[in-house]
Order: C-alpha cells, then structure tokens, then sequence
C-alpha cells in the first residue's frame, strides 16, 4: 500500500469516527423540551383531555379534539376549564395554570371548531393590535392562577407542524398527552399534572377519512394531544413535527353468544391502534381566524 493510499484510509478512518461520534451524541440526547412543554391539560366538570399550544406571528392557541370543548350538539361541554402547561426551561417545575372562562370567550369570537374533523382551537394570546414586535397578551376571559419562574412564549411554531401528505408510514411517533383514566387511586404511581409521553409507529393512513393511524394505545385524558413524527434524515440529522392531534382509539369489538338464554354480549377492548386528526386540518382553522 503507498503512502497516498495510507493517507487516504487514516482520512476516512477518522471521519467515520467524527460520524460515530455524532451519532451516538446524538442518539443519547432527548427531543426539544418546547413540544413537551407546549402539551396542554385540559379539565372541566365534564372530563378532561389533552391540547397543544401553537403560536402564529399574530396569536397564540389552544388547539385540541373538538369532543372535547364540545358536545354532539355543538354546544360546549363546561363554562369554565383549567390548563396546566409548562415552561421551555426543564428545571422549572412551576407550571402555567389557567382558567378559561368558555362562555366569555366564545361569545367573543375566540373559539373555533373544524366542522367535518375533530378538532377545536381557542384564542388565549394575541400581540396587541396585531403589532408583530409587541409582546403577546392574554385574552380577556383568561384567569392566570399561577406561572413559571421562567418567562417565554408558549406554544410551538408553525413550521413545526407537518401535512398529512408528507407524513411517511414506518416512521416513530411520540405522542404527549395527560391519560389520567390509568392506574389506581389507591396506588398512585402517576403524577397526572405532568404530560405523559408514549412511543409508537405510524401504521397506516386512511385517505378516505384523511386520518393517520397509528400503532400506539391511547386512553382517556389523551384526547387532543399532539403526536411527533420522528424522521431518520440522515446519521446525525433527526426532524421532528407534529402531525396532528389524538382523536379516539380504535377498539376491537368481540360478541359472546349464550344459545341456550338466546342473548349476546358484546365486549370493546383496546385495539392499541389510535386513529389521528392530521395538523392540516388545524392549520387550516388558524389560516381562517388568525
């Protein structure tokens, strides 16, 4: 072997170890902390569910399932809910607590509803006479019980939201919610006032429906929340966007048939399939209000 020869494995030797290297500093680190932070607990007199902050130049939204803000009749579901969010700062344990008075803010023109898909937005922020330098400010009807240490925008951007068309079957999923249907109460193993994530895979796509399903069980309490899609680029470039929102689960349904008492009893199970609102469907809403 002559010396250019040598010269040129040690150069290559040495970048894949640059790779290597990368790639394992990489892999050992977690997602951005802001999608975690931006998942929202959403709580009423009438249940609970989960939503996201998103934040365009103009405002800032609630976006989650519209079965949860509403019920069959359009009409709302509770006056008033509590949202718990977080800081972008992980060593800021003070969360944002909320009171959105619903009735207020829906007599004024700030909540929204996608009227064929399951999703809902409200209006929480909005920099003052639409002034893109401005600071954002809270929407009359908001009551601020308590916030972080740590003062920064809410909500993700909009460039961190993915169209369906663009979302690949195979790829891994998080979703980020706050399923407080498990565990016992009288073994609490939970701290429910945190999110929750849950790894999954995006299973399929039902282009009828325009929905994405997932392989990844959900439960109650995960209703609105986002779902990450996480896309291999390449060794050491990772994406990650939101794709939409949980909307429900997608059971399996088993009947039991007693002959002799001519009566069947039908049992609905988790499927551990979950069906998703894709984010063009919110885009689309603060497209039309924002």
């Amino acid at each position: 072997m002559d010396k250019s020869t040598k010269l040129y494995f040690h150069a290559f030797n040495v970048l894949l170890l640059i790779i290597l290297f990368a790639s394992y500093s990489h892999s050992s680190s977690r997602i951005p902390y802001g999608f975690i932070s931006s998942t929202v607990s959403i709580s009423g007199p009438s249940g609970t569910g989960s939503g996201l902050f998103v934040r365009t130049n103009k405002s800032a939204y609630l976006i989650t399932a519209r079965h949860v803000i509403f019920n069959d009749k359009m009409t709302l579901l509770n006056n008033t809910v509590e949202l718990i969010s977080y800081s972008n700062d992980p060593n800021d344990l003070l969360p944002y607590r909320i009171e959105l008075d619903l009735v207020k803010l829906n007599k004024n023109n700030h909540v929204h509803f996608h009227k064929s898909h399951d999703i809902a937005m409200i209006r929480i922020q909005q920099r003052p006479n639409n002034d893109n330098t401005g600071k954002f400010a809270w929407i009359d009807g908001i009551k601020i019980h308590s916030t972080p240490n740590t003062k920064n925008d809410i909500g993700i951007e909009m460039n961190d939201l993915r169209l369906y068309k663009d979302v690949s079957i195979g790829n891994d999923t998080l979703i980020f919610g706050y399923p407080n249907s498990i565990g016992l109460k009288e073994l609490p193993q939970i701290d429910f006032s945190r999110p929750l994530l849950r790894k999954g895979v995006i299973a399929g796509k039902n282009n009828t429906m325009k929905t994405i399903i997932i392989d990844c069980p959900v439960y109650g309490g995960n209703s609105g929340g986002p779902v990450m899609e996480i896309e291999e680029e390449w060794i050491t470039i990772t994406n990650y966007n939101i794709i939409g929102i949980v909307t429900q689960f997608i059971p399996v349904k088993e009947t039991w048939l007693n002959i002799d008492l001519k009566y069947a009893n039908i049992n609905l199970s988790n499927s551990g399939y979950a069906v998703v609102e894709p984010a063009d469907y919110l885009i689309e809403l603060i497209k039309q209000y924002d």
